[in-house]
């Protein structure tokens, strides 16, 4: 995804057993942020999260944007700037060691990502990222009675 400006700070979540998902918030330079795993799985010291926060923003107020790949192997994900004021975002499966050969009329589906957007700052990501898993229809799962079929 390419955003036009580079006005963001990142988020990015890593930790350990028993320390998990400690949160890293730094402005975004001209450079790149890097996340990734390629221990076969994710885990507390990394986690397929991106977040991108307008300057100032809060638990209750500012734009967020956040992406999260639904996916527990290997990822890659990167914050990158653009030589004329813009970023790229990336958020897949890591291409280290990776190879998937298809046979002729056969296909492979790529685990999906979750962009969130919100206005009302951490807390108004976290709480549409709950609602959109807790509303998921994903193949096999059954809908909880009382759920909405739509995201507020």
């Amino acid at each position: 995804m390419d955003l036009p400006t580079q006005e963001y700070d990142v988020l990015t979540l890593s930790g350990a057993h028993t320390e998990e998902k400690n949160v890293y918030r730094r402005p975004l330079c001209a450079d790149s942020v890097t996340i990734e795993s390629s221990r076969g799985t994710s885990s507390p010291q990394a986690t397929p999260f991106i977040g991108l926060l307008s300057p100032g923003t809060t638990e209750e107020q500012g734009e967020v944007l956040g992406v999260n790949l639904i996916y527990s192997g290997n990822f890659y994900g990167c914050v990158q700037c653009g030589q004329y004021g813009t970023i790229r975002v990336q958020l897949g499966i890591n291409p280290y060691q990776f190879g998937w050969q298809l046979a002729p009329g056969t296909s492979f589906c790529t685990p999906e990502a979750v962009l969130v957007y919100s206005v009302n700052g951490l807390s108004g990501m976290s709480n549409t990222f709950h609602k959109v898993i807790q509303n998921a229809r994903l193949p096999g799962m059954v809908q909880r009675p009382g759920t909405a079929s739509s995201i507020e």
